[in-house]
């Protein structure tokens, strides 16, 4: 379970009905991430949110058609064994602002906090709201929000500002179940980055049998194929960010099949900052990523 369109749950849910639908022979590669594929369904998936995702007032369409399986099949076939710099549907690319990319910059404005008790209830949240970058008011000490950023001053786009108009926005906390129960809660801040760190950190779980904390510390790839979320909604086709501990023989696969490759430095803080609290098979267990300012509590009282 995650939220709706007007953040981004409906593309953490596609990219996960994509891997799911693809399956693990898809997803693994050895004993690792098949990252290009990997990439591959991101891309697609930034493409269709950029095209179609908004304020669920203004959606063409039930946002559901995303996830029907006739759909994610013919996305999974648009899947070649080399990289598609910027995969349609994706509105055509700006030109560059001239402003330092975000995968330079980052953002720190996010935080998150995942919580299970010991009776199986399950809270995930990702406050997020900039006061850093923004103006005070005169005799407030209160900020403006800079959500309006995440909006498109483009008449005509489906996430033009307008009256009453809720922003496209980025935080993407999830609620997840097993067996109908509940299992696991689980968020990251990092804008663009959530849903990708989020699926990688799945992955290794459910697909690669990982433990969480492994899944968690395990080093990350960040595609910044789409227009992003932020303004000046810059594209960088083909670009993806990798951690320097990642194995040589994965960026060696990824630069062969034709993806442009840039280095972040190992456990870098703009690859997220994951947090989970699930229950296994013996308790309740708790991990937050290094890459941040975290904390994991097992049986903190208030």
């Amino acid at each position: 379970m995650t939220i709706n369109t007007w953040c981004q749950g409906i593309s953490m849910a596609q990219t996960l009905a994509m891997l799911e639908q693809a399956g693990p022979d898809a997803t693994r590669d050895g004993e690792q991430i098949n990252l290009h594929f990997l990439l591959e369904v991101l891309k697609r998936v930034f493409a269709d949110r950029e095209a179609h995702v908004t304020d669920p007032s203004y959606m063409q369409f039930a946002p559901e058609a995303l996830l029907d399986p006739a759909f994610l099949a013919d996305r999974l076939r648009s899947i070649q064994e080399t990289s598609d710099p910027l995969p349609a549907p994706a509105a055509p690319a700006p030109a560059a602002s001239g402003e330092r990319p975000v995968f330079e910059v980052g953002c720190a404005d996010t935080s998150h906090v995942s919580v299970i008790d010991g009776a199986g209830n399950i809270f995930s949240a990702t406050p997020s709201d900039p006061s850093y970058d923004t103006v005070v008011i005169p005799g407030t000490g209160l900020s403006v929000s800079s959500r309006g950023s995440q909006s498109r001053a483009i008449p005509g786009h489906l996430n033009a500002l307008a009256p009453g108009k809720r922003p496209r926005l980025t935080p993407n906390p999830i609620l997840g179940l097993k067996d109908g129960k509940p299992w696991l809660a689980m968020g990251t801040p990092g804008g663009d980055v959530q849903v990708q760190a989020m699926a990688q950190v799945l992955l290794g779980m459910l697909d690669l049998g990982q433990a969480p904390r492994v899944a968690v510390e395990a080093p990350r790839v960040a595609s910044y194929a789409y227009p992003g979320s932020f303004a000046p909604h810059d594209v960088h086709p083909n670009k993806v960010l990798y951690e320097a501990d990642l194995p040589k023989r994965q960026t060696e696969d990824l630069r062969a099949r034709g993806h442009d490759l840039e280095e972040w430095p190992a456990r870098t803080w703009m690859a997220g900052g994951i947090c989970i609290a699930l229950r296994d098979g013996s308790g309740v267990d708790a991990v937050a990523d290094p890459r941040r300012a975290g904390t994991a509590n097992i049986g903190a009282k208030p």
